[in-house]
């Protein structure tokens, strides 16, 4: 689990440090700052699993120029991410810290686009009962990487544009920083669309939905022939919002999967005839029933899953069923959601260890815990949302 997330100079984001909890949830105005620390966990989550910074930039952020927030700190070339992690292992718990340092320099091609190189990389491990070990130890291109099974660390030397990590396997030598790889590159992220989802998916053995949910075909047609159990429950979930709907249909055909209905007269149905927000609710129950099962061949790897406004088109009470779900104490799933519905932010009264406020400034962002006195003693004669909309919190 992330106990502790520090990032600076990423976006509109300086010295920003988070903390979360199992369940969670970033309020804030439109262009606050919450969007970007998504997209700043989702690029550390990338510099695990591309060979290349400038890739896991493009792919965070959609450009390779926007990246270091030049408002503030315009001659600033550096940014800095730090995550603190907790891993149930073998019995125990492994604890991690990882830091990583970018240099960012413009191309000499293209002045617009930036270079990005690690100039700094760090994992540190401690398992329960132990001291701790540095596997990681990275400046420039030089490398001192720890060889577990002869317990003395090695020098190497890494190419600038890539991470150590991402080029760490799953042998004896590496087996713990290969524990914290997969763990990092196991998190999800979604910001569902709604075309994507009633797409004709192509086939694959894959049960993690893509981020836009464009497979959603693919991984209830995986789901329904590998799991039967958790493909029942997310059946089960679809009556409970949509009681005509008796069952889904597949029909795999040229390395596309097609997805129907068949409603309780029996008929079969397209697609189209389910709304946006029955197949979001869909996506929603797939996720989250199905992370405890994919956690078991991880070894409890249990993911973080970054999820932006996923009450698009829920009812409220299909919203409050789908937190139900998830497992309080986190062994199923870590969730960070963004939201700017009322109804949505009025679930987390109950959770306000989890519910933090982002706001901004003319420079950056700034986050900060709603688990306080104050929005507790205020809660007694108001609604959170109502807090939020009138800017009572903010001004606190």
């Amino acid at each position: 689990m992330l106990k502790r997330f520090e990032v600076d100079n990423f976006k509109t984001h300086i010295n920003t440090v988070f903390e979360p909890a199992p369940i969670n949830l970033l309020i804030g105005k439109n262009n606050s700052g919450k969007t970007n620390l998504c997209k700043a966990l989702q690029f550390l989550c990338l510099t695990a699993v591309r060979d290349n910074l400038n890739d896991a930039v493009n792919l965070a952020i959609g450009d390779l120029s926007s990246l270091p927030n030049t408002t503030l700190y315009p001659d600033n070339t550096r940014t800095r991410l730090k995550a603190y992690c907790d891993i149930p292992y073998d019995g125990g718990q492994i604890s991690f810290t990882y830091e990583l340092v970018l240099v960012i320099e413009p191309t000499k091609a293209y002045p617009m686009q930036n270079n990005h190189t690690v100039e700094i990389e760090r994992l540190e491990a401690t398992r329960t009962g132990s001291s701790s070990s540095l596997l990681i130890d990275r400046k420039g291109t030089s490398v001192s990487l720890m060889n577990e099974k002869d317990e003395r660390a090695a020098k190497i030397t890494s190419p600038p544009s890539e991470t150590v990590l991402h080029r760490i396997f799953k042998t004896p030598e590496n087996k713990t920083a290969y524990i914290f790889k997969e763990y990092l590159g196991f998190w999800q992220f979604y910001e569902l669309d709604n075309w994507a989802l009633r797409s004709v998916s192509t086939m694959s053995v894959s049960r993690i939905l893509n981020p836009n949910g464009d497979n959603l075909a693919t991984v209830l047609f995986n789901a329904n022939n590998m799991d039967r159990d958790t493909y029942s429950k997310i059946e089960a979930d679809l009556k409970e919002i949509d009681p005509s709907a008796q069952f889904l249909n597949f029909y795999p055909f040229e390395q596309k999967v097609y997805m129907s209905i068949t409603d309780r007269a029996g008929k079969k149905l397209p697609l189209n005839n389910l709304s946006n927000g029955t197949l979001r609710f869909l996506a929603l129950s797939h996720i989250i029933r199905t992370n405890p099962v994919l956690d078991k061949p991880q070894q409890g790897l249990s993911p973080l899953v970054v999820f932006e406004e996923p009450e698009n088109g829920l009812h409220v009470n299909c919203l409050s069923s789908l937190l139900d779900l998830i497992e309080p104490d986190g062994t199923a799933g870590q969730f960070i959601f963004t939201t700017h519905s009322p109804l949505f932010i009025d679930q987390f009264e109950d959770n306000l260890d989890g519910l933090f406020l982002v706001t901004r400034s003319n420079s950056h962002s700034r986050i900060r815990s709603l688990n306080d006195a104050k929005v507790k003693t205020l809660l007694e004669d108001y609604s959170l949302s109502f807090l939020h909309f009138q800017d009572k919190l903010e001004q606190m």
